[in-house]
């Protein structure tokens, strides 16, 4: 039988794409609940974009904490593809590397784990045969480090296109792995020089080289994170593995690309990064250039704005364009002022052009900036104190700058035009970088619709004015009057990572947040905020039902009380040390505190001044109060639901629930007197998330396993739409829960 040509390849991998996308698993039933997420785009780490070599327009992102999507070829909207993780594999989360079989599209594999920590478990590969629409999973012996140093490196996962049965893994702390039977089962290469984990990153990537040659004597390279020895091959398929000779020392590899014509391009930095890049101060990183076929190394590092001083900054991706093979595209790594970059060439290294945030003066070109910046999508950015749009007296917090930890860069191979880059934050998206070619400007647009990669702390939603408020790891938080857009007013200004949201229940437009010693308190509901500093290093604030009142509760030692809004504070006695505090949502005077050790809730009468023991030798677990009536108190535990409704004098048992993880309470139901209960637990022997009409006495799940996101909390309702839930999660942003069948 005939081979297929290459347009006829893709031509097959298009329609065997869009037949997974309609007849996949989210088209074969309704869904019990409509799961969406609450609008910000993006916000967290950026660390891989791989495009698919066969179908255009198809392209798969890894993030840190997040998961991995895939480019919806329809809607032009990112899919996440890894939402199937229950609570008990939260360390499943993170996509440490990527990799697409050369051969067939269809099939992707993902390598899942956050941490290798000794708290933290194994981590797992998942295997696609639909584009990444459903996956197999298979448990490593091993751990994985998604999150950890060096987590922009690789990729570490790659399928050998002469033999795709075969894959490699290159991992943090264990050397080099290999598969046999497409992933299945898996053994260490005991070939490899490098079995440890030398800096804590490991090896770093595995690339094969194409050739003509016999199966047999194709050429791997695997890179490792180390600074005498970054780089070995092999050339028997494996077999054995040697150092490349003269290659360069003194920094740490940080990432690769091979070009068609065989010119192989590592990227080194001083550190592991992405933090601490330049630590060393022993240089600025390095690029280099090696030819494979002669051997040779080439020193190709791009020229900084002041080429005479060390920035000790590092370089992080590299990018070749497929269709022009000398056309070569670069980033800085760390580089905090004036900014992270993106150098391109058209001549292989020898000449390069800066794209974004080169100073006046610089050696890169007759314009300082190239680039025209257009953040709509996540007004948010401009918010964010990026270095590019800073200067040594302050920054502009009107602009987005270029952005910061470029650590994924990737030029499409359909297109020469399109290029994208991840950061920190977000992804930039450009279809005109061959503008900069002929010395124009180049326009760069939010390219990260559909990913929302932040680590919730903190979600409120009032009875009125906005419906969500909430708190974000590294991006403050926001104001959501319309859940559909990621807010035009930005983040919360000052911007700090709350731990704690509260309003006062009778006048919802006064909200406080507070985190460690920051706090702000507003007076509008969320739209503008005054900061304060807290006398402790608090976890959580509680406000009084009418406002006057304030409480926050340090991590360690015990709470301290405001009666000016926040001005001046004094020492709460007779509470706990280092245990939450929570107000009453109908009396202004109580407030409550549990200690989970000693089985103790303790009660204030005197807003927040005193506090005496109430009922005791109750289950350890979180303490959460409803707005249904005066001392109405829940306890969520790991031996199920407890409710109070005489203000803790005393608990009992409710319902079926064997496990509570998280709390929340939303509007009633029309047919019920009860407050509407979200929990994130388990019923029934499952783990998921859960809602009741009856006050807790019986649950019905509300999410299947293919909507599970991993760690959850909080999860809270929305007190003026029925059925509505918020949750946070740790990585996958704010998801939103509808009922289909209640509206709004």
């Amino acid at each position: 039988m005939p081979s297929l040509s290459r347009s006829s390849k893709v031509s097959v991998y298009i329609a065997a794409l869009l037949a997974a996308l309609l007849l996949g698993p989210a088209a074969t039933h309704a869904d019990p609940y409509h799961w969406q997420n609450v609008k910000i785009v993006a916000g967290g780490f950026i660390t891989g974009i791989l495009p698919d070599p066969h179908i255009p327009g198809v392209m798969y992102v890894r993030t840190d904490i997040g998961g991995a999507y895939r480019i919806d070829p329809i809607t032009k909207r990112w899919q996440p593809l890894t939402d199937i993780f229950s609570q008990n594999d939260w360390n499943l989360g993170g996509t440490e590397s990527l990799a697409i079989d050369p051969t067939d599209s269809s099939r992707i594999y993902l390598a899942q784990g956050d941490y290798t920590e000794t708290w933290a478990g194994n981590g797992a590969i998942l295997r696609s045969h639909d584009f990444g629409l459903t996956f197999d999973r298979v448990n490593l012996p091993i751990q994985l480090g998604s999150n950890e140093p060096g987590r922009y490196s690789g990729e570490r996962l790659a399928v050998d296109p002469q033999h795709h049965n075969v894959l490699y893994f290159g991992s943090r702390r264990n050397g080099l792995w290999r598969s046999a039977d497409f992933g299945q089962t898996w053994a260490q290469v005991t070939t490899f020089p490098v079995t440890g984990p030398t800096s804590g990153v490991g090896v770093i990537f595995v690339l094969f080289q194409p050739t003509s040659q016999k199966p047999l004597r194709e050429t791997i390279y695997g890179g490792v994170s180390d600074t005498a020895t970054g780089l070995y091959s092999s050339i028997d398929g494996g077999v054995t593995w040697a150092p490349v000779a003269g290659q360069p020392t003194g920094f740490y590899p940080t990432h690769q690309t091979l070009s068609p014509d065989g010119s192989l391009y590592v990227t080194y930095g001083d550190g592991t990064g992405a933090d601490g890049m330049g630590g060393q101060r022993i240089g600025n990183g390095a690029v280099w250039k090696y030819n494979t076929a002669s051997g040779v190394w080439t020193n190709i590092t791009p020229v900084g704005p002041w080429f005479t001083t060390s920035l000790w900054y590092g370089f992080g991706a590299v990018a070749v364009d497929r269709q022009h093979p000398n056309t070569v595209m670069v980033s800085t790594l760390d580089r905090w002022w004036p900014g992270d970059e993106v150098y391109r060439s058209l001549d292989g290294g020898a000449t390069w052009v800066a794209l974004g945030s080169e100073p006046a003066g610089s050696e890169n070109g007759p314009l300082d900036n190239y680039s025209v910046r257009n953040d709509a999508l996540s007004p948010y950015l401009s918010g964010l104190s990026n270095s590019s749009s800073c200067s040594p007296t302050g920054c502009d917090l009107t602009a987005a700058g270029f952005g910061w930890w470029i650590g994924a860069l990737a030029i499409d191979p359909f297109d020469s035009n399109h290029v994208l880059y991840g950061t920190g934050a977000t992804i930039w998206e450009t279809h005109d970088v061959t503008n900069v070619d002929a010395q124009k400007m180049v326009d760069w647009t939010v390219g990260a619709d559909g990913i929302e990669e932040t680590a919730v702390t903190a979600l409120a939603s009032p009875p009125a004015g906005a419906h969500l408020i909430s708190g974000l790891g590294d991006i403050s938080g926001f104001r959501h009057d319309d859940l559909t857009v990621s807010p035009v007013a930005g983040m919360s200004q000052p911007a700090f990572t709350p731990s704690s949201i509260d309003f006062a229940q009778n006048n919802p437009a006064l909200v406080v947040r507070a985190g460690g010693t920051n706090g702000a308190v507003s007076t509008d509901g969320g739209a503008t905020w005054t900061g304060f500093t807290l006398p402790i290093n608090a976890q959580d604030t509680a406000i009084a039902a009418d406002g006057k009142h304030w409480v926050a509760a340090p991590w360690s030692g015990t709470p301290v009380y405001s009666l000016d809004n926040g001005t001046t504070w004094a020492s709460s006695t007779g509470a706990p040390a280092g245990d939450p505090v929570v107000s009453d949502r109908v009396n202004p005077l109580k407030f409550y505190s549990f200690d989970p050790a000693s089985g103790t809730l303790y009660v204030s009468t005197d807003g927040g001044v005193t506090f005496a023991p109430a009922a005791t030798g109750l289950a350890g677990g979180k303490l959460y109060a409803s707005w249904a009536a005066e001392g109405d108190l829940w306890l969520a535990t790991n031996n199920g639901l407890l409710h109070s409704a005489n203000s803790g004098a005393t608990f009992n048992q409710v319902g079926s629930a064997q496990q509570v993880y998280a709390l929340g309470f939303g509007k009633a139901a029309p047919w019920s007197k009860n407050l509407t209960l979200f929990i994130s637990g388990q019923v029934n022997n499952v783990q998921g998330v859960f809602r009741s009409t009856d006050g807790g006495a019986s649950w019905t799940r509300i999410n299947d396993n293919r909507h599970q996101w991993g760690s959850l909390n909080p999860v809270i309702g929305d007190p003026r739409v029925f059925g509505r839930v918020y949750i946070g999660t740790n990585g996958r942003g704010i998801v939103r829960g509808d009922d289909p069948e209640a509206g709004d």
